[in-house]
């Protein structure tokens, strides 16, 4: 398959996870995900909120804000307490963002193979027949390779950023980084299916190499669930009251259940190619 084949099957896959998580009711792989965030969610924004906070006090103290007299300007006083708390609480947003993505791949690692061995078994009709140590086995690699994946996205992330100081290749460092992390993430997503296909991890990493395009895609619109989940969600919340933080969860199910749907698209877009393959041989 070409790139532009690979990056069709990818958005396709998409829909096709939705439909069918749908007519096969995988409603309840969603509980833990969403439990597992929203804990995750109040006790970091909780967090975020109380450090923020210090640390703006620290900032306050230290440019001695407070004893400062701005005259008839005494609103700027606090426009700018205002600022430095915001500033420190979006940096708290943005680490949020770059944790999540990567812890949810290392704990949701069970689940996420449990979902994708159910998706095979109802694409091919053949029961796959239940192991527990198999089934550590698969999770300790999902586990690993996030792990892996984890480290080389910022190590490639840090040399990117100081790559892109040079002039043109810093107009693209952004686009770069976003297209690095998608590879991972559709990595770790896709390996779960060839993992079941005994392939160890070298041949995992051929294969996805030659199909990078279908992962990019498949990770690129997990990435955007993420942080447009977590911006609507956590944005927000730095903002307003606990009591409506509340209110302002329904973005945070949606950036929770994206890992589900992400390895369902996988799941179903590497079957397609790997039966192909197959068949060629």
């Amino acid at each position: 398959m070409n790139f532009l084949q690979q990056i069709q099957l990818g958005l396709t896959s998409y829909k096709e996870a939705h439909i069918f998580i749908k007519q096969h009711k995988f409603y309840s792989f969603f509980f833990i995900p969403i439990v597992f965030n929203l804990i995750l969610f109040l006790l970091f924004s909780g967090l975020v909120w109380h450090y923020a906070q210090l640390g703006a006090d620290y900032v306050y103290y230290e440019l001695n804000i407070d004893g400062a007299n701005f005259g008839k300007l005494e609103i700027l006083k606090s426009l700018l307490k205002f600022s430095i708390a915001f500033a420190f609480k979006i940096l708290g947003l943005l680490l949020y963002v770059i944790a999540f993505r990567n812890i949810v791949l290392v704990l949701m690692a069970p689940v996420l193979t449990v979902v994708s061995e159910r998706v095979a078994e109802i694409i091919s009709g053949e029961v796959i027949e239940f192991s527990t140590v198999q089934f550590l086995k698969d999770v300790a690699r999902g586990v690993v390779i996030a792990l892996k994946n984890s480290v080389k996205e910022i190590l490639y992330t840090i040399i990117i950023f100081f790559l892109s100081f040079v002039p043109i290749i810093g107009f693209a460092g952004s686009l770069l980084i976003f297209a690095m992390q998608s590879y991972f993430y559709g990595f770790s997503m896709i390996d779960y299916t060839l993992e079941q296909k005994k392939m160890n991890v070298k041949q995992s990493e051929n294969f996805i190499w030659s199909n990078k395009w279908l992962a990019i895609t498949i990770g690129a619109v997990f990435n955007l669930l993420v942080i447009l989940s977590t911006t609507f969600s956590v944005f927000p919340s730095i903002l307003v009251s606990f009591v409506i933080k509340v209110v302002l969860l329904i973005p945070l199910i949606a950036l929770s259940v994206a890992p589900i749907y992400a390895v369902v698209a996988a799941t179903l877009a590497t079957l397609k190619i790997y039966t192909v393959e197959q068949s060629k041989l």
